[in-house]
């Protein structure tokens, strides 16, 4: 169990791997509130793909 500063309340997850002696690990979210909600980042910022390949996509229920 953690802390999710984005849900702002304590959730259950896989604990860290490797647990190092030095170097404590640590989860600050438990990933996006919703699937594909970076879409739009991912696939036209950081890969380039235009809006109309992104509907498109999404059309096809890839995204």
């Amino acid at each position: 169990e953690h802390y999710d500063e984005g849900a702002e309340r304590s959730v259950l997850g896989p604990g860290i791997v490797p647990v190092l002696s030095e170097t404590p690990g640590g989860v600050r979210n438990a990933g996006p509130a919703r699937p594909g909600q970076h879409n739009d980042e991912v696939y036209g910022e950081l890969l380039g793909m235009s809006p109309a390949e992104l509907s498109a996509l999404a059309q096809e229920g890839v995204l």
